[in-house]
């Protein structure tokens, strides 16, 4: 018999939930994915200076967030002041 995963009482840990909508002054401008995920690239705007910038996988976000995924239309990461899995 296998038993259940240990979970804590409160549900899954922040880290392994489902995205959620960010809140972050950031905004997606475009995505080129690629076949291989590290290739991949985001088109980021950055609201409070008003720049737009490209990021990869792995990729520092302004001392924001960290990119985890590129999708094609969606980007996710992890951000940096709460850990939690958010997306744009």
């Amino acid at each position: 018999i296998i038993p259940d995963p240990l979970q804590s009482k409160d549900g899954p840990r922040q880290e392994e939930a489902a995205p959620v909508l960010s809140s972050l002054p950031l905004a997606l401008v475009g995505t080129l994915v690629h076949s291989n995920p590290e290739k991949s690239l985001a088109s980021i705007e950055l609201k409070g200076k008003s720049q737009v910038l490209s990021f990869t996988v792995k990729q520092d976000i302004d001392n924001m967030a960290v990119i985890e995924k590129i999708e094609r239309g969606k980007v996710v990461f992890r951000n940096s002041n709460n850990g939690r899995l958010e997306y744009i």
